[in-house]
């Protein structure tokens, strides 16, 4: 596996790449291109500060992308073992090795080079032991606070259980770095940030109050 800062330099290079291309695409169009720029140039403004953001909150960008990887690999390999339960059973590491290969997550599990032996635990234990195992070697790796599953839904519980400001504040952003660590915050490759989230910050300064006792 990739190490947490081998990611997050993956992920700042893509990110700058990206980052340059549009700058040059909107220096191109004010210079060739009046209507181009015209057209376009508050979209692409936008993007360059959107992409300036997640260089500047790079660490948190990381955190939010491996959860979401993560996640996903999890959910792939469960549809795997749903649809080939004899397969997993009595060929597990040539059913896992063909996932591997043509999974429709290869994307992630290249990402964070994960291998075949990084599985093992789905041969071993039943299938909520194999999920709790392998999030824990993640996290071990990584450096991560993926939650377990089911962890999520219940600090959004517990948040419409709270009356009082500020429990409900505290219960709020407990549920927002939960969803940051299990990289819910990732939408088709735009992340929301803690950082630049109003409401997380808002619930912040309650917990923060000097009248909070």
């Amino acid at each position: 596996m990739r190490t947490f800062e081998e990611v997050k330099d993956n992920l700042k290079s893509q990110i700058s790449a990206i980052l340059k291309v549009t700058i040059g695409e909107i220096e191109y169009d004010k210079m060739y291109n009046k209507k181009q720029y015209e057209k376009d140039q508050t979209t692409k403004i936008i993007g360059v500060q959107k992409m300036q953001s997640y260089l500047d909150n790079i660490d948190e960008v990381t955190i939010i992308r491996i959860g979401n990887d993560v996640n996903r690999i999890i959910e792939q390999f469960q549809n795997t073992i749903k649809t080939n339960p004899l397969n997993i059973y009595n060929n597990f590491y040539s059913t896992v090795q063909s996932w591997y290969m043509y999974s429709p997550i290869v994307l992630e599990l290249h990402e964070l080079d994960l291998k075949l032996s990084d599985f093992e635990c789905f041969r071993t234990m039943n299938y909520t032991e194999a999920v709790n195992k392998f999030i824990e070697l993640m996290n071990v790796n990584f450096g991560t606070n993926i939650p377990l599953p089911g962890a999520v839904d219940e600090a959004l519980n517990e948040y419409y259980e709270k009356t009082d400001e500020h429990e409900k504040a505290q219960a709020f952003m407990r549920l927002r770095e939960l969803q940051r660590d299990s990289g819910l915050l990732e939408h088709a490759g735009d992340f929301t940030l803690l950082n630049n989230d109003k409401a997380y910050q808002q619930a912040k300064e309650i917990c923060s109050s000097k009248t909070y006792l």
